[in-house]
């Protein structure tokens, strides 16, 4: 066990860089902000130098509880540089810290981070290493994991070099092989985030100063840029005397800075609240017997590789492919950890984000939102049904958003859009963005399987040559899944004409309630919205003369 030295030898003196960093973990406890690696929550304290407590990854020790009342405990090495290489003596000592923090009795695996925080590198490890510690927390086994990082058609060399690189330091420090399995669960809690607060024009510093001057108290003359400073002060203090600190023990000239949280967040949960319902309204999973399960999809781990590489992702594909499911699946699998805002497309029919941002009841505007979430690496905002900017009267807002999402490299963009316009939104709208095209494809045998286990009916549906691709289908697959096919007659002679006709009855006129005029009335119903919701380019429009029986029983 390495020697516990005193504090000011432990807490490095006037490390620059180290010292900024524990100073925006400062800033965001101090105005209730999001912290990297972690879900929605806030800080309740946090360690300088935590070595004399019993941590190996001793430079910050951050106790924090999320919203849903959840304890976790982040433990943070800063190094200004790193070589992500199982030879190099500093990537050595700062996994063979971490791996005995994963194994020790103060490190609670199911809730702990392992953070690893340097200062910029390059493009190389970021779009390497991201992706693999991002597959690590989206697996739901370790061979699922290992069987990602050696496929050739989502990994690639430099991942599984970088893989190896992390597994080899284990090893040498352990003086053992690792299990799969061991190896696996320490990358779903280890990470590692970088920031340039040590580079003149810091993108980092502004959007902590931002941060800090929205949660200005009024009367509080200082200036931001005097108050980071002061900030710094503090935790060059706080580090030299290894010091436990939380709001409450702050100096009063610190805490006399912020003003009222429920205030300040108030826009963020009114954006959080419209995401919400957004996302609710889409439906990734397929329905069998009134159980509800999800398809493993390929196209998840290639949307995860997409948005680590690129800024910008437009998923796309045909009709019924799941394009809103897919980034819904990928929105649930990351745990709150990072900030996600979605908006429809036509949402954004106004001449200014400022009105924009108005018509949901929220009157900051972008940058401020941004900087809201200070020391997150990565913000996504989600536009749903991107191709319906092309109809829009005035789609002024969006281009202004799309100006500042070029300007605010921490915004990743993903939008889902219907194959036949993603030619011309790339001409006219994204011309200058090079956005990425994830194209999704029709399910393969192996995504099939697991339901074709739970849903036994739909085999012989497969079998039949005819209808086999449109199965493929999710949104066919889900629908088929819905209905008693034994009382169809043979579903391996159905043709395809026969096939839709059924998923008509069934679905759509629910031809087994006859009563009051249905399924006729209900027939007529359904054409009359649908041709209404296109011509208003909208998910829904007023009932007006509709059926009341008919909108009632709605699929």
């Amino acid at each position: 066990m390495a020697e516990v030295s005193n504090p000011f030898s432990t807490g490095g003196g006037g490390v620059s860089f180290e010292t900024k960093i524990q100073s925006a973990f400062l800033a965001t406890m101090l105005v209730q902000g999001r912290v990297p690696a972690l879900p929605e929550g806030t800080i309740e304290k946090i360690r300088f130098q935590g070595r004399q407590a019993g941590y190996y990854t001793d430079d910050l020790v951050v106790f924090f509880r999320s919203s849903r009342g959840i304890s976790h405990t982040l433990l943070a090495q800063i190094k200004h540089f790193i070589n992500f290489s199982a030879t190099d003596k500093v990537f050595l000592d700062v996994i063979e810290n971490a791996w005995k923090d994963f194994n020790g009795p103060l490190f609670e695996q199911e809730n702990g981070v392992l953070l690893l925080i340097t200062g910029p590198l390059s493009a190389r490890e970021i779009t390497n290493i991201r992706p693999v510690l991002d597959w690590a927390k989206h697996c739901l086994s370790a061979s699922e994991f290992l069987d990602k990082i050696n496929a050739a058609k989502f990994s690639s060399d430099a991942k599984r070099y970088y893989t190896k690189q992390i597994r080899d330091a284990i090893e040498r420090s352990i003086g053992n092989p690792v299990s799969d399995e061991q190896f696996w669960k320490f990358l779903r809690v280890f990470d590692w985030v970088s920031y340039d607060l040590d580079q003149d024009q810091s993108v980092n510093v502004s959007h902590l100063q931002t941060m800090l001057e929205i949660a200005r108290g009024q009367g509080c003359a200082e200036s931001v840029g005097s108050f980071w400073a002061r900030l710094i002060c503090f935790s060059q203090s706080a580090n030299q005397n290894a010091a436990t600190v939380d709001r409450e023990s702050l100096p009063i000239e610190i805490k006399k800075w912020v003003s009222d949280a429920a205030g300040r967040h108030e826009d963020i949960r009114r954006l959080k609240e419209h995401t919400d319902q957004i996302l609710e309204d889409i439906n990734n999973t397929i329905t069998v017997d009134n159980q509800r399960f999800q398809i493993e999809r390929s196209d998840i781990v290639q949307l995860i590789n997409l948005v680590d590489e690129q800024q910008i992702v437009i998923v796309t594909g045909e009709a019924g492919l799941g394009k809103s499911a897919v980034v819904k699946t990928y929105i649930e699998r990351l745990d709150n950890r990072i900030p996600v805002l979605a908006f429809k497309a036509q949402e954004f029919n106004h001449s200014s984000l400022h009105q924009f941002f108005s018509s949901l009841g929220v009157y900051s505007n972008i940058k401020d939102l941004s900087s809201r979430l200070g020391m997150m690496q990565n913000k996504i905002f989600y536009l749903d049904g991107i191709e319906k900017i092309l109809e829009l009267p005035d789609p002024s807002a969006f281009r202004q958003f799309l100006q500042w999402t070029k300007k605010d490299t921490t915004i990743k963009l993903i939008c889902s859009c219907r194959y036949q316009a993603v030619q011309s939104l790339q001409q006219f709208e994204f011309a200058d963005l090079n956005p990425a095209i994830l194209w999704l494809e029709y399910l393969s045998e192996k995504e099939l399987s697991p339901i074709q286990e739970i849903c036994p009916s739909i085999n012989s549906l497969l079998a039949n040559i005819r209808i086999q691709q449109l199965l493929r289908n999710p949104f066919y697959l889900s629908v088929a899944c819905k209905i008693k096919w034994d009382a169809e007659g043979d579903p391996s002679i159905l043709t395809l004409k026969r096939f839709r006709q059924i998923v008509w009855e069934h679905v759509i006129e629910k031809k087994r309630e006859q009563y009051g005029g249905m399924p006729l009335k209900r027939r007529k119903t359904f054409i009359d919205i649908s041709v209404r919701r296109a011509k208003a380019m909208d998910v829904a429009v007023p009932p007006g003369a509709c059926d009341a029986d008919s909108l009632y029983l709605a699929p």
